[in-house]
């Protein structure tokens, strides 16, 4: 019996160790390597890459050196070519903390909680004091301004 209850709680610390190094937001991932990754990590798992030089080419398929992005997509860090890509406007989140001017797929929003705070002023062009709203035009989340219909589908 205390072999069981042994194993259980060593389980139970496995299970737990591993919920560790999942994400909630793309800020808590970081690239597999270096140079021209085409993975993401749990931030504890990336590389320090400080004073690293890579070689200035692309290489073909994903490769975050040349434009690909990190992102948090059901709980597991990710890089895609595209981190605007959207079926539903439920899809998307503001790109930026504060005066958010874009949008882009929830798996590559940031964590805001963070923030010192916005200012209260109302940007125009921004999705301030409801100046614009978010949708999902031809696959890609969007700003656009008030008033604005998105385009039936």
């Amino acid at each position: 019996m205390k072999a069981i209850i042994l194993a259980v709680v060593f389980l139970g610390s496995i299970l737990l160790a591993l919920g560790a190094e999942e994400c909630t937001y793309a800020s808590e991932c970081g690239p597999a390597r270096c140079c021209h990754a085409n993975r993401a990590v749990p931030l504890a798992q990336a590389p320090i890459c400080d004073g690293v030089a890579c070689a200035l080419y692309c290489r073909p398929g994903l490769d975050l050196t040349c434009g690909s992005h990190i992102g948090c997509y059901k709980s597991e860090c990710i890089v895609s070519n595209n981190n605007k890509y959207c079926t539903d406007a439920s899809d998307c989140v503001p790109r930026q903390c504060c005066h958010a001017t874009e949008a882009v797929n929830k798996a590559f929003g940031l964590d805001c909680s963070k923030e010192a705070g916005c200012t209260a002023v109302c940007e125009p062009g921004t999705l301030d004091c409801g100046n614009a709203f978010i949708t999902c035009i031809d696959n890609e989340c969007t700003v656009l301004p008030q008033g604005a219909s998105a385009p039936a589908k």
